[in-house]
């Protein structure tokens, strides 16, 4: 038989004999002891054989860039008052309504300030009562050229101003600036009614004033590869270790350009020397020494370096969910846990527009000892470390071992405008060719305007031309349906048919893309063939085949933009230029272009 017993439950509570609870949360710690055992626990009392750096001493050495070669063509001096990207993407720049406006008005001041006061009114209006530089409005047009000239006249923008300005009431300055670029250095009695030299000397400041504002670039000198829809160019530096260095980059899209943007060329390949230029960097490579104080390494979430120091939650590093395949992401979160208080940084200030390597780094504590930090491929030169390090062309993967590092001469940050041009290349299986839609034209002012809603404009003025004819009696029948020889597509749509690459080897199939154009057809009026508007599409002569290669338009396609886009130069000077930019597409779309079919009767 069991004894009886009692139960008793008892707990050991606080009870406070005091209201005010500001010494518990002091956390005051009664055993200091205790916190010393811990930090002998933890490795915190042992000394180590090392020293606080005190001190980084740098050497290093500079080749600034000296040649610069856009596309095929030749090399020339290498403009160091420019930014790179400027330099590369500078396109011709089309002169719009705006534009001519501008340069006339200009021409107007240059005439006032450098003409001797006696003459300077009597010079003036010569100019402006030459016919030559007088705008023609479109309402004074006969219908031949109202249907030649439909795509322009269907600017309203660009019609709405030109009424204003027409009849001599602006002058031209575009065409007086394209009429100097082609005559002689004697130009004023073209236009006046005698020779006069001081005319002539202010029409080479003219030319001069408007390259230098807006970057002119020769069609046949820019670095625009129209059948890859990319930038194309090289730079070289003076000679390093026997042979100068050759930056290379065959797929620049535009927009943002960095040191990855390019690559060290073949070595097989020989850059011929450019001329030198008053404007070129400094041609010779060129040593220097720098001396700091580092600093800790120190970022959000970054663990503490005492045992007994509360962290902030600002970033919670043990969080991180990674899966097996997140490589980057595991050592970036090793770094943090494990390694985070052994980095120190040093500034070291590099100019733009050279090739730096750092000879010689030697770290020096505060107990006088000094420390030659080798290069990484140094110490272990079958380890393949690539940060920041430029991709060599000539060798494989295992031998890139270079230690140079790229500081391109390019700026932050760029004002960029809308899109004055916008073309959408698309591929349209079902009509097997590849469209290029231009989605944004330029409106013959200074912006862009949308392109299908142009071509319906355009589609309205050719019916108003056509001849209003009679209404043919036609055969009654009972037929539900008629016959279509083609159906039609937006005027803003240019086809690229594929065509077969002529080449000597008849088993050849490498295919490329040729621009073609659609027919436009008003009765009363020849055919014509259905023209682009946009600067990226009208390349070459039209009597001259265009070719894009077909990998270069995958199956989402490319979008392609033409913008002006203004920054300011390290010296201050403001630099503007015309440049595009390629990024991917939307995807592949039809046209519902069909040829021989048969539509339902309205």
């Amino acid at each position: 038989m069991n004894n009886p017993s009692a139960t008793i439950w008892n707990r050991i509570e606080a009870r406070p004999r005091s209201l005010e609870i500001d010494r518990a949360l002091r956390s005051e710690i009664r055993d200091p002891l205790w916190m010393l055992t811990r930090q002998w626990q933890f490795g915190e009392l042992l000394g180590q054989d090392a020293g606080s750096i005190i001190s980084v001493k740098a050497r290093y050495r500079l080749a600034y860039l000296d040649t610069l070669v856009l596309g095929a063509n030749k090399p020339e001096a290498y403009d160091s008052h420019v930014p790179l990207e400027a330099n590369v993407e500078k396109e011709r720049t089309t002169l719009d309504l705006n534009l001519r406006l501008e340069m006339g008005r200009h021409w107007l001041r240059l005439l006032r300030h450098r003409i001797p006061l006696e003459q300077v009114e009597t010079v003036i209006e010569g100019f402006k009562a030459n016919t030559l530089l007088h705008f023609r409005a479109p309402r004074d047009l006969d219908p031949q050229e109202r249907y030649e000239n439909a795509q322009l006249i269907c600017k309203e923008s660009f019609s709405q101003m030109i009424q204003a300005v027409a009849h001599g009431r602006m002058i031209d300055g575009g065409f007086l600036y394209l009429y100097l670029k082609e005559s002689d250095n004697h130009f004023a009695s073209d236009f006046l009614a005698q020779r006069d030299d001081e005319v002539d000397r202010v029409g080479l400041k003219f030319i001069r004033w408007f390259e230098r504002v807006y970057g002119q670039r020769d069609m046949d000198k820019r670095a625009w590869h129209p059948s890859h829809l990319e930038y194309q160019f090289a730079c070289t530096t003076p000679s390093v270790g026997g042979q100068p260095k050759v930056l290379q980059a065959k797929e620049y899209h535009g927009g943002h350009l960095d040191w990855y943007s390019v690559d060290y060329a073949n070595q097989s390949q020989s850059m011929p020397s450019a001329s030198p230029s008053k404007k070129a960097a400094p041609s010779q490579i060129q040593t220097g020494a720098t001396e700091v104080i580092p600093t800790a390494v120190t970022y959000p979430g970054m663990p503490s370096a005492r045992f007994w120091e509360l962290e902030d939650r600002t970033v919670n590093l043990g969080n991180i969910q990674a899966f097996t395949t997140d490589t980057a992401k595991m050592i970036f979160a090793q770094f943090g846990l494990l390694y985070s208080n052994d980095w120190l940084s040093f500034s070291l200030e590099l100019p733009l527009g050279c090739l730096a390597q750092i000879n010689e780094i030697v770290v020096a504590d505060i107990f006088g000892q000094r420390t030659i930090v080798p290069h990484v491929h140094e110490r272990k030169r079958d380890e393949f470390w690539g940060l920041f390090q430029l991709h060599d062309l000539s060798f494989d993967q295992g031998h890139q071992n270079d230690s140079w590092l790229f500081v391109p001469p390019v700026v932050t940050r760029v004002q960029q405008s809308q899109p004055i041009e916008k073309v959408v290349l698309i591929r349209d299986e079902m009509a097997n060719m590849v469209w290029a839609i231009e989605n944004t034209i330029s409106d013959g002012v200074r912006g862009g305007t949308d392109g299908f809603e142009h071509a319906q404009r355009v589609k309205r003025l050719m019916q108003s031309l056509a001849p209003q004819e009679e209404e043919r009696d036609s055969i009654e029948n009972e037929a539900d349906v008629k016959y279509m020889l083609a159906s039609t597509v937006p005027e803003n749509w240019i086809p690229f048919i594929p065509v077969k690459k002529e080449t000597t080897e008849s088993t050849s199939r490498d295919i490329q893309l040729q621009r073609a154009a659609m027919p436009r057809i008003v009765p009363g009026f020849a055919p014509r063939r259905i023209r682009p508007h946009t600067s990226i599409l009208k390349e070459g002569d039209f009597n001259t085949p265009y070719y894009v290669y077909e990998e270069e338009i995958p199956r989402s396609g490319a979008i392609i933009n033409t913008k002006w886009k203004r920054t300011r130069w390290h010296d201050g000077s403001i630099v503007v230029w015309l440049g595009r930019e390629k990024t991917n597409g939307r995807g592949e779309k039809s046209s519902g272009l069909k040829f021989d079919f048969l539509d339902q009767k309205s």
